[in-house]
């Protein structure tokens, strides 16, 4: 990670996340038939990560070690997920020495997930929308919505999300 700060001529990042939490690729040519099998038969492997030859394969555990790793170094000010579902987040959550800081994940007027933000609120760790926006444009009702208020799509959802968790931290 020193060597991506220094291009970025950065001393430090401020957030560095897990992106991918599941196998890269299968272990050998042979094994495309493993969709998302791990090393055990159970938990998500990684491919490569700071300080580990390419095409070694990691447990999940032993990536988020190095993640705090980093952050002890000072090269982040903060880590997290992002993809990572309820099962994912508890696994790596009961090894972690430090809790992730957020979860980066699809939310969006279709996909809402209610429970799971419930979830990742009840464990602190911050829920934040990768996908907001996502196929807006071709969504009929939305699109009318939009142009009643003279509004684009992206900001009736926008302001749909602000609202939303403002009056949910109300409550």
């Amino acid at each position: 990670m020193k060597k991506e700060l220094s291009l970025l001529k950065l001393d430090y990042s401020d957030l560095h996340i897990i992106e991918t939490p599941w196998q890269l690729c299968p272990k050998s040519d042979s094994d495309f038939d493993a969709e998302f099998k791990t090393d055990s038969g159970e938990l998500p492997i990684f491919l490569g990560g700071e300080g580990i030859p390419k095409k070694k394969y990691v447990p999940i555990r032993e990536v988020w070690s190095q993640m705090e790793g980093v952050l002890k170094k000072g090269l982040t000010k903060a880590i997290g997920l992002a993809n990572c579902d309820e099962d994912l987040v508890n696994h790596i959550t009961l090894a972690a020495k430090i809790k992730p800081a957020c979860n980066f994940i699809e939310l969006h007027l279709r996909h809402q997930q209610p429970e799971f933000v419930k979830y990742l609120r009840k464990k602190n760790i911050l829920p934040i929308a990768s996908t907001v926006f996502s196929e807006l444009d071709s969504d009929k009702y939305l699109t009318e919505v939009a142009k009643s208020h003279r509004k684009q799509s992206n900001d009736v959802s926008a302001r749909f999300f602000c609202q939303k968790l403002v009056f949910q931290n109300i409550k």
